[in-house]
C-alpha cells in the first residue's frame, strides 16, 4: 500500500510553488512597472496569496528583487550553456535584404554606410 506524502512534505512542496507563484508575480509586475512602481499590495492581488507568505520567503522587497535577478541569471545563463551545446545553424546569408547589413565592417562608419537600414536614415 502507498502511503501518503508526510504533511512536512505537502508543505514544503506547497511553500515551493508559492515562492514559485510570488517569484513569476514579481518578475512579470517588475518588468512593467519597475521595481519603485511594484508594491506589496499589488504582488498580493496579483498571487492571492496574503502578504504573510511574502514575508515568509522573503525578508523584503529589495530581497525579493534579489531573488528575481538570481532566478533570471540563472535562467540566462543555463540557456547560454544550451546554445553552446546544440549551437543554432546559421542562416544562410541575406545579402541587400532591407534590415541586414551587407558584410563585415572595420568600423562604425563603414558599419553604418553599409547597412540598408542604417544608411537610409
Amino acid at each position: 500500500m502507498i502511503e501518503p506524502p508526510a504533511p512536512e512534505a505537502r508543505t514544503n512542496r506547497r511553500g515551493r510553488r508559492s515562492r514559485q507563484e510570488i517569484l513569476d508575480a514579481a518578475a512579470r509586475v517588475m518588468s512593467v512597472r519597475g521595481y519603485a512602481g511594484t508594491s506589496m499590495s499589488t504582488l498580493t492581488k496579483e498571487t492571492g496569496l496574503p502578504k504573510s507568505a511574502f514575508y515568509h520567503h522573503f525578508e523584503s522587497k529589495a530581497g525579493l528583487l534579489s531573488a528575481v535577478m538570481e532566478q533570471g541569471a540563472h535562467a540566462f545563463f543555463d540557456a547560454m550553456r544550451e546554445a553552446h551545446r546544440n549551437p543554432p545553424r546559421a542562416a544562410p546569408p541575406t545579402s541587400g535584404s532591407a534590415g541586414t547589413c551587407d558584410g563585415p565592417a572595420t568600423s562604425w562608419r563603414t558599419a553604418r554606410s553599409s547597412c540598408a537600414s542604417c544608411s537610409s536614415s
